[in-house]
């Protein structure tokens, strides 16, 4: 895959990205997370605010700085990970602006189980004020952005299309660095092809995700990842067997030559195509009573 791992930014600082687009990068490098989280601050002069980051002091203060005393009307959040959403309880005690995140009243979508994964874990500090379904509006002095539900990664992530800028605020949907971890059981890989699909509709739009450089053909990329997926299944569905296998033998035999510190992620997307399967009747699963262990065959 043609990954762009070309990224230049600097921690603490109020970068101009694009027009009436500061990004302020948070320190909280990691396998999961590229160099950090990407804050952006949308309007002239800004007023809105797209994935607060992690709870970190420091990025908080950086963010104060970079809006200097300009009153904040809107903390957006792509989806409830910590390394998006920590920080949003914090920046609205700081500036008293409303929290628009996804409406779980309004879905079927339920998170996930935390994971121990770097950042990969829900946060459920902050209140959501203004709750977002497909097709929401946010908008502002100098901004309008459309909610498109985009579960996947997890089934609360949104992402926002700025019509206006034809830019999109994709989270960690697509980001150019790197492929996307799906996370069980609300995270899944048919829902994050649609979704994937669906956003082909702003194949000439600029994608800014959370974390690393933009993707400015988004349309080749995109069509890069629905094939990752669809290969990745195929090899899934190879790597089952008459014979029930745990989760942790069939990682080894479809994802080769993998980083240590990318095993958890990789276990994760993985078990999310396992569902898939399940769903399609291509693999079944039975319970290893002696272990307490999940065991997958082919269907």
């Amino acid at each position: 895959m043609d990954f762009d791992r070309n990224h230049v930014f600097e921690y603490a600082s109020a970068e101009s990205v694009a027009p009436g687009l500061l990004r302020v990068t948070a320190p909280n490098p990691g396998p999961l997370t590229f160099h950090g989280t990407g804050t952006y601050l949308i309007g002239n002069p800004p007023t809105a605010m797209i994935d607060p980051g992690p709870p970190i002091v420091d990025h908080a203060n950086a963010l104060m700085t970079a809006l200097n005393g300009q009153p904040l009307a809107h903390i957006v959040v792509t989806h409830g990970h910590n390394d998006h959403a920590g920080l949003a309880a914090m920046m609205k005690t700081l500036t008293g602006a409303a929290i628009a995140a996804f409406d779980f009243g309004a879905s079927d979508q339920n998170t996930h189980q935390d994971v121990n994964l770097a950042g990969e874990t829900e946060n459920h500090d902050f209140i959501t004020d203004i709750p977002l379904t497909d097709g929401s509006v946010i908008e502002g002095p100098g901004y309008r952005l459309e909610a498109v539900h985009t579960p996947g990664h997890t089934g609360d992530h949104l992402c926002f299309v700025d019509h206006a800028e034809r830019r999109v605020f994709c989270g960690d949907h697509i980001m150019a660095w790197s492929t996307t971890v799906i996370l069980p059981p609300d995270g899944h890989v048919g829902r994050y092809i649609e979704s994937l699909e669906r956003l082909l509709e702003f194949e000439d739009f600029v994608f800014w995700p959370t974390h690393g450089p933009p993707v400015k053909k988004p349309a080749t990329w995109i069509r890069q990842l629905i094939a990752h997926r669809e290969e990745r299944q195929l090899q899934i569905v190879s790597a089952l067997t008459e014979q029930p296998v745990s989760a942790d033998v069939l990682l080894k035999t479809v994802y080769r030559d993998l980083p240590p510190n990318l095993t958890g992620a990789a276990l994760q997307s993985l078990l999310a195509g396992l569902n898939w399967l399940i769903e399609q009747g291509q693999a079944l699963i039975i319970e290893n009573e002696t272990r307490s262990q999940k065991l997958y065959y082919r269907g």
